[in-house]
């Protein structure tokens, strides 16, 4: 199945599936969406600096802040409360994300089987196959967060060093801090350049599971021998979805600037009294309908795509299906 064929017949599969978009959009409500808009707000206070002798610092008032102090006497138990409930999120969502994903491919597959493929089916297959596919991610990441972790750590190691004791001629430290940030850009591209590569590796491993039924480690070589194969066509049906991804994100963020302006107007104006009401009810609104709705649809889309590329190169090496 060439490109052009690939996309065709995926996006008569999805625009005539409609239980696609609807696990799609359970992906996207717990995190795993491929589609969305950046509605980030930035404001920066234009209030004057106190400079008059005897006038209290900025500094010092905020410090005196009861509210930060509070902050600080309880920093520890806030830090233990946000990790434990970041990592309660990540299982839970992690977990029907990848039960999602499962419905995603049995349902795109299924059509090509001629099997059933409604939402119902589709779902008991990713539970099925949901802790596989989410060990699956779990180890295709470690590597990427050991090596993003190892160059936070030369980095921070290397800042800390270089300004220890030297405050007061912070210029002394500069040669020290280039020298780190020439050591991290390395490990960032290299993190960069495998995190593309076993991201890919991993959409391969996930419909072997599902399709081929293998387990964890076997699905994960399974991918790791399709791609190694077939490394041309991978990296070119990534590169396609990768720009088509972000001509989307680009028109579906473009509304929200209709929203922003007024936000961001009444923030330097006045502060957050002058945010109006209507303009972040609506901005919350389109989120939701942009990142859950569209964005889990599109994410059904891309799903589609990848399982029937999955079966083509199946086909290219006369596996039986």
């Amino acid at each position: 199945m060439n490109l052009q064929e690939l996309f065709r017949r995926s996006f008569a599969i999805w625009w005539r599936v409609r239980s696609l978009w609807v696990a799609g959009a359970i992906a996207a409500l717990f995190g795993y969406s491929e589609y969305g808009a950046n509605l980030n707000v930035q404001w920066r206070s234009s209030s004057p600096m106190p400079i008059q002798p005897g006038d209290t610092s900025p500094f010092d008032q905020f410090l005196a802040d009861p509210q930060l102090a509070w902050l600080i006497n309880n920093l520890t138990t806030i830090i233990v409360f946000i990790v434990v409930i970041s990592l309660a999120w990540a299982i839970v969502g992690g977990l029907v994300s990848a039960m999602a994903n499962g419905a995603m491919i049995r349902i795109a597959d299924g059509v090509e089987r001629d099997q059933p493929t409604d939402l119902g089916s589709g779902l008991s297959v990713g539970v099925a196959h949901m802790l596989p596919i989410f060990l699956i991610g779990i180890i295709l990441a470690l590597p990427i967060l050991l090596i993003v972790g190892a160059g936070f750590v030369i980095l921070g190691g290397a800042i800390l060093q270089a300004f220890s004791g030297r405050m007061d001629d912070p210029a002394s430290a500069l040669p020290a801090l280039f020298g780190a940030i020439a050591c991290f850009i390395p490990l960032a591209l290299l993190g960069a350049v495998l995190g593309i590569v076993l991201g890919l590796i991993g959409r391969l491993s996930i419909r072997a599971c599902v399709i081929e039924g293998l387990g964890t480690l076997a699905s994960i070589g399974r991918g790791w021998g399709l791609f190694r194969r077939n490394l041309g066509s991978t990296l070119l049906l990534w590169l396609l979805m990768a720009i088509l991804g972000m001509v989307l994100s680009a028109l579906l963020g473009v509304p929200s600037l209709a929203l922003l302006l007024p936000i961001t107007s009444g923030m330097a104006s006045q502060g957050f009294a002058g945010i109006p009401a209507l303009a972040v009810i609506g901005l919350v609104i389109y989120g939701l309908v942009v990142n859950v709705g569209i964005g889990g649809a599109l994410t059904g889309l891309s799903a589609t795509i990848w399982t029937l590329f999955y079966r083509s190169l199946l086909e290219r090496e006369g596996a039986v299906l």
